[in-house]
């Protein structure tokens, strides 16, 4: 768990702002205003991750039914998982 919570706060934190995957997708993890997050920020997001899969995933499947594609993970650290393209103005 220590590994994941480093590899998640160090790249999600970075100016990459994403895991390999998401950076191959081009996919980006930001804060609900599009700034990049700490790293505390991004190991806080990770660890909620536990929490949203907790009750049988329902909290990551909401990703797939909520307005801004947000997990419950998301929504508890106000954070979005957006494309590179996509501008601040298009919340």
């Amino acid at each position: 768990t220590l590994i994941w919570c480093l590899y998640y706060g160090f790249l999600e934190g970075s100016r990459k702002e994403g895991t390999l995957g998401k950076q191959i997708l081009g996919l980006r993890v930001c804060d609900i205003n599009r700034n990049r997050l700490s790293f505390t920020h991004a190991v806080a997001r990770y660890l909620m991750g536990f929490v949203a899969a907790a009750p049988f995933g329902i909290g990551l499947m909401m990703v797939g039914w909520t307005k801004q594609k947000q997990g419950l993970h998301d929504m508890i650290c106000k954070c979005l998982v957006v494309h590179k393209t996509a501008s601040k103005h298009s919340l």
